[in-house]
């Protein structure tokens, strides 16, 4: 139950995210978060890529929708419960999001709702661990850096350039108010089959709903 505090300890909250799409982020955090599941820990994986969530494509599961509804106030916070869902092959805890978001999403990542939902998870879990947009199309990753302890910035070998490697590196240091520790990964996992499908670097990914 979110509503109710176990630990004295504040958790561990590692943000994921990478310079741009396709990099493997989703299987990093995914893997990340039930390698600590699977080692006892109380662990949260949260989708907070709003406007492309693939957690749950990943990993073959239905996905639960409300939170984008939770986050811009349309529910009300009993709906908490009712957004995570459980790994059965780890026990690892999760909310993962059913369709993105067409419109901007920064506002609902710059919220109370988010604050409160991670307030209540750090007395409850021992790591949460978030799955964010990559950094340079979008400031959503940016946003979630306040709540994380450590950061990790996915790079897919051979794939992405070194002008977007330094910039991602340099993107969050600018709003890294709190000297959260940064950490990259060189990954060369094949992700299309659960990636944006995108055309051209961004084209796709942040298109605004019409109207």
């Amino acid at each position: 139950d979110l509503g109710r505090r176990r630990r004295s300890v504040g958790a561990q909250t590692i943000l994921i995210s990478s310079a741009v799409p396709n990099e493997g982020k989703t299987q990093t955090a995914i893997s990340l978060a039930r390698a600590f599941a699977l080692s006892g820990k109380k662990t949260l994986l949260i989708d907070c890529d709003l406007r492309r969530p693939t957690v749950h494509k990943a990993l073959g599961i239905e996905p639960r929708p409300g939170f984008i509804d939770y986050l811009s106030g349309q529910a009300g916070e009993d709906i908490l419960n009712d957004l995570v869902t459980i790994d059965p092959a780890t026990g690892l805890s999760m909310i993962v999001g059913a369709t993105g978001s067409r419109s901007a999403t920064d506002s609902l990542l710059d919220s109370a709702r988010l604050e409160r939902l991670l307030e209540l998870a750090q007395g409850w879990f021992d790591f949460i661990v978030i799955d964010s947009s990559p950094l340079l199309p979008v400031v959503d990753a940016r946003l979630l850096l306040r709540y994380a302890t450590a950061a990790v910035i996915v790079v897919r070998w051979a794939q992405t350039s070194q002008q977007e490697v330094r910039a991602a590196l340099s993107d969050p240091a600018r709003v890294n108010y709190r000297n959260v520790p940064l950490f990259v990964v060189l990954n060369q996992v094949e992700v299309g089959s659960f990636g944006y499908g995108y055309r051209g670097r961004y084209k796709s990914y942040y298109a605004e709903a019409a109207g």
